[in-house]
Order: C-alpha cells, then structure tokens, then sequence
C-alpha cells in the first residue's frame, strides 16, 4: 500500500498543480478578454471622436465655403453700390443752365426735375441720360423769385409729359462764378 498511497499522493500533487496552472490560465484569459473589451471600447469611442470631429471639420469647411462666396457677394455688391454713388455725385455735381437770359433783379433758383419713364419720352436714349432722369436732373433757373423759376420750368417740362419738377430752392453760391 505503499506505493499506492505515494502514487495518490503524486496524483493528488500532480492534479492540484494542473488546477492551480488551469486556475492562473483562466484568470489570464478572462483579464485578457476584459482587456480586449476594453481597449475595444476605447478604440470604438477614439474611432466616434475622430468620426465627429470630421464631420465638424467638413461642416467648418462648408460653413467656410459658403461665407466665402457670400463674402465675394458682398465685395460685388459693394462695388456695385461705390459705382453707382460715384455715378450719382457725379450726377448731382452737374447743374444744367435752363437759360442764359436774365434780369436785372433776378436770382439764381435750383429746380430737380426728373422723369421716371424718359426712354418712353426719348426713343434709344442712352442709358446714363435715361438714369439721370430717373434720379433727377438739377437745373440752374433765373427769375425774381423760386415760385416764378418752378412755373418756368414746368413751361419747358409739363407734368403731363411725366415731368416733376421739385425745388425752387435759391443757388446756394454766387451764380456769377458760374
């Protein structure tokens, strides 16, 4: 019995050593796994990060886009409007003489007169002399008072004709340095 008793013994030692090596193994592969999880689930969020920080990149971009082609809008729009008020002072430092024929007692009036629809009027007008009639044109009138100078001038440019005529107002300089 000897050698039975050492031989469980030896069977025993030998069985609970592969338990504790199956045991430590087991252990190891379920850490393993949960490490795996893990960094599974830190590369799955690193991913997703990486996923909406592009997507937000390419939304700034298109944001960019647009804003750049409403800025380029605006620089034309501008340019347009620089252009046009270049063209209206331009217009409004033009004064245009009714006549030259004056009397002694008469003063110098300024009259706007404009026509919203002149190339109706004035077939194949240009269009810088059709738009400065739309915007009005001031003229330089004399007569003895500015009632006198509007009635004058609506003689030569009759409402019924689309004329307006606005003004009367006297010229604000000395109308001999003219």
């Amino acid at each position: 019995m000897a050698i039975s008793f050492s031989l469980l013994f030896g069977i025993a030692a030998g069985l609970t050593a592969a338990g504790q090596v199956a045991s430590s193994t087991a252990r190891r592969i379920r850490r393993m796994r949960r490490d795996t999880r893990a960094r599974r689930r830190q590369v799955d969020e690193l991913f997703q990060a990486v996923r909406d920080k592009a997507k937000l990149t390419l939304d700034l971009k298109r944001e960019e886009r647009k804003m750049t082609a409403e800025l380029e809008e605006l620089r034309s729009s501008v340019t347009e409007h620089d252009r046009l008020a270049e063209a209206r002072r331009a217009d409004e430092a033009l004064l245009y003489v009714y006549d030259e024929r004056r009397m002694p007692n008469d003063s110098g009036f300024t009259v706007t007169i404009t026509h919203s629809s002149f190339q109706t009027l004035s077939r194949g007008a240009p269009e810088p002399v059709v738009s400065s009639w739309r915007m009005g044109r001031r003229y330089l009138v004399w007569a003895s008072s500015a009632k006198l100078a509007v009635s004058k001038t609506l003689q030569r440019f009759p409402p019924e004709r689309g004329y307006v005529v606005k003004g009367g107002d006297p010229y604000p300089s000395d109308p001999e340095e003219l």
